[in-house]
Formats: structure tokens, sequence, C-alpha cells
């Protein structure tokens, strides 16, 4: 299932041909063609007959998975790509780590500076090409006409092999932050949202980066940063999916990321180790602020837990959080009254093992806070004593197999699908098993995923009242 055995799959050479500059187009120059490398060299193809995903084993530790959609006019839609490389060391400087690729991004490349190269961009159907940084894992995305492949690849190497910082763009960034850091207590959300990332992961978000550290951000330090954790190519895998021409895409995959110098990051840690394999920790916490006026409260609950990531403990916590929506706005907004808004969601993250969130947010008068909170809980423990009913249970089901079908032909889609796949280590057949899982869920598998999972023991408040 997708899995490279080097033994038995076989070496397939591939040689660039003589390459004229006119054929490239004016992004890469003489000199930047001369870097794609001319030699015999091989690499490995894998084609899954079930979901039509081929990958593909190039040098130095790349590989690249493809998804190519059935399309009357292929060529003519769009692609999404996403590179992902999981960091494989603890980053030691915070300021450079945030904002070492957005100065980056907003700079100009190749000979091109910020304005030229946006120009390019829009004139050849390209949306973005762009580098992001997760923490736990960085690499690069683009959106882009299936005819712009060629260049989008260009651009992307000339980031890999000499990436440009501008100084303006240092200067615009530094500013930019320097007016966030100035107003990161304005916002009683940007709080209560900070607390919660704190107490659920550790992170400190902006709290631990001053206007001083800004000031040592510069054209040097940026570039070395930057080359250091983004031009790897060990551990890295190029997602790619929408409608395209599967064999020249092939092709200019190996003459572009098969040219890509060798580089590696050798460490015993990795990012996908970062997620806790123990039970979470509860946390109680009231935080005071003088931005809160009045009589006035905002609250947040999470419940979180370890659960497999798979296709069914997914539809059964996307129905989980259908059902809550409907009975926390009812309860809390009907029923008990003095609730100003309302809101859930549940997520899980596709690592291996994978953390589940269930959050329920809303405001109402401090004084009614506990209260609410306790009137929340008891929602929750009623989906663990009932079966949801089967009337609601057939619209879910309805609703959901209408999306997936509509999903099946999506480039967003299967970008998500094999990126979540690729995280949490699972085949990419178990995409296409979403249709028979939904058909064959009943109310008791629900009740019992309810009864495994969402325990009002392990709900962590946060709430954010008046400093009186």
């Amino acid at each position: 299932e997708m899995i490279i055995k080097k033994q038995s799959i076989p070496l397939v050479p591939f040689v660039i041909k003589h390459i004229q500059q006119e054929d490239i187009g004016d992004l890469m120059t003489s000199k930047d063609l001369e870097k794609l490398k001319r030699e015999m060299r091989f690499y490995q193809q894998e084609d899954d007959d079930t979901t039509k995903i081929t990958r593909l084993n190039l040098p130095y530790g790349i590989q690249v998975v493809l998804k190519s959609l059935n399309s009357r006019n292929i060529g003519e839609g769009r692609v999404l790509l996403k590179s992902i490389h999981l960091n494989e060391k603890k980053n030691d400087n915070s300021t450079l780590d945030k904002y070492s690729h957005l100065i980056v991004s907003q700079s100009g490349l190749g000979s091109f500076n910020n304005s030229k190269k946006k120009q390019f961009f829009s004139a050849n159907g390209i949306k973005n090409v762009y580098p992001y940084d997760f923490g736990t894992d960085s690499g690069f995305g683009a959106s882009f006409d299936s005819r712009a492949f060629e260049k989008v690849l260009q651009a992307i190497f000339l980031y890999y092999t000499d990436p440009r910082v501008d100084s303006s763009a240092v200067r615009e960034v530094v500013a930019s932050a320097k007016q966030e850091l100035l107003s990161h207590n304005e916002s009683s959300s940007r709080i209560l949202s900070d607390t919660l990332e704190y107490y659920t992961t550790g992170k400190k978000n902006d709290l631990n980066i001053s206007v001083k550290d800004l000031d040592t951000l510069s054209v040097r330090s940026v570039r070395n940063y930057f080359i250091e954790k983004f031009a790897v190519t060990s551990n890295t895998t190029f997602i790619i999916a929408g409608s395209f021409n599967l064999p020249e895409y092939i092709a200019l995959i190996n003459k572009y990321l098969g040219s890509l110098p060798k580089r590696e990051i050798l460490s015993s840690q990795t990012g996908a180790e970062s997620i806790v394999k123990r039970s979470p920790k509860v946390q109680n916490i009231v935080v005071k602020s003088d931005k809160i006026k009045g009589d006035s409260g905002e609250v947040r609950l999470r419940l979180e837990g370890v659960l497999d990531f798979s296709p069914a403990n997914k539809i059964m916590l996307d129905i989980i959080n259908g059902y809550l929506e409907i009975q926390m706005f009812e309860r809390l907004r009907v029923v008990e009254k003095g609730v100003y808004s309302v809101s859930t969601s549940a997520s899980i993250l596709p690592n291996s093992p994978s953390k589940f969130f269930v959050d329920i947010a809303f405001s109402c008068a401090a004084s009614n806070v506990n209260r609410l909170i306790n009137a929340a809980k008891e929602e929750i423990e009623k989906v663990r004593e009932f079966e949801l009913s089967s009337d609601f249970l057939m619209r879910c089901k309805l609703q959901l197999t209408s999306s997936y079908q509509q999903n099946l032909t999506s480039e967003f889609f299967w970008i998500e699908s094999m990126e979540n796949q690729l995280r949490s280590n699972r085949s990419y057949k178990e995409v296409l098993s979403e249709a028979k899982i939904i058909d064959q869920l009943s109310s008791s598998d629900l009740l019992e995923f309810a009864k495994a999972n969402l325990d009002t023991r392990n709900m962590s408040q946060y709430v954010l009242s008046a400093n009186k």
C-alpha cells in the first residue's frame, strides 16, 4: 500500500536535454540554468491502481506524491502543491523562526523585486508560491494554473538554491510585527486564545518576542536561517493535486526537484515526536484583564485526548460536533439565556499518536459563568448516555455522503487528504473508504465512541474576566 521497496521497484533513468533560456522564461537566468544537472540520474516510480496516486522517489531523500484528477480540459484547471519537511531539531531563535519565511515571501525572487515577482506570477496564472512554517514542519505551498507548473518549480528551485532577501522586506515585516506586539493586549479574544495555546502546547506565541528582538533581524541572518531550515532535501515530501498531464509533470519534477543540491539535517529528534502520549492535564484557568469591561466574561472549554487518526474516528467526531452545536445553542441561548454567543468545534491532528480536541466557546455575564459551564458539561454527558436519534443520524449521513462524492473531484480535498495520510503514516487507500464507513455507521457506534472519549473530567476551563 504505497510503501516503497527499493529492491522491487525499478530505477528509471532521466537526463535533462539541452535547455535554452527562451524555453524557460525570465525567472531563471543563464547562471541559474547551469545549476540544473545534465548527467544521467535515476528515480523510482510507483503507481497505485486503486487511488490513481503516483509516488516518486528522487535523489537525496525527496519524495513526490501526485494525484491527477479526471477533467475534460486537462491542463486548464487549478493545481495545488505543498511540500512538507518535518523539522528535525528544535528552533533556538523564536524571532527568526517566526519571521524569516515571511520576510523571504515579501522579498523578490531571482532578479525580480517583489513587485515584478507579483506581476510575473499574475501574468503566468500563478496565484501564489510561498514558504510556510508551522513549527513542527515547514515547506512551500503553491496554487496555480496547470500550464504554469514549470514556472512554479523554477520559483521553488530558486527558493532552495538562492533565496532573495530584500532590506525593504525586513523593514516592512519588522515594522508590522512591532505594531502587532504593541497592540497585542488590545484584543480580549487574543488573550484567551494565547492562554489556551500556552496551557495546551507550551507555546507562548508572541509573548516571548520583544521589540528589541525584532531589531536583531537582518538580511544576512534571515537568509542564512532560511537556507538552513527550508533548503533541505532529506525527509521532504511534495504533494501535488489537480488536473494535469502526469507524464509531463513527472519530467518537470525530475528536471527541477531532481537537480536540487543534497542537504540534510542530522538529528535524533524529529518533529513527529512532539505529540504528547500521556493523558491531558486538566486546567482550570481564570485570567483577569483590564481589557474586559463591566460584568462580562469569556469562556473556552476544551476537552482533549489521544485518538487514532482514522476515517471512522474523523467522521464520528464531525457528527458529534454537529450535534453539540445544535444542543449547545438550544441549552445555553434558549433555555439558560444570558449567553452572547456560543460556538463549538472539533478537530483531530494527523499525527501518530493523534490528539483530538472538542472546544466550546461562549460569552456571558461573569456572574453566570459557573452556571453555564455546568450546563454545557451536562449536554456533553447526555451524548455519552443516550443514542442520537435515527432521524438526525440519517440527515448527517446523507450530508456527509453528498459532500464526500463532490470532494472526490476537488484538488483541495485531495491535497488535504494526502497530507493527512502522510502525517499520520497511514495508507492513501483509506481516503476511498469513507463512503462505506458513513453507510455502515450506527447510533450505537457513536454512543460507544462518545463514552470512550467525551469524558468531562478531562475538560479544561479557561475564563477571561474583568480585573476587579
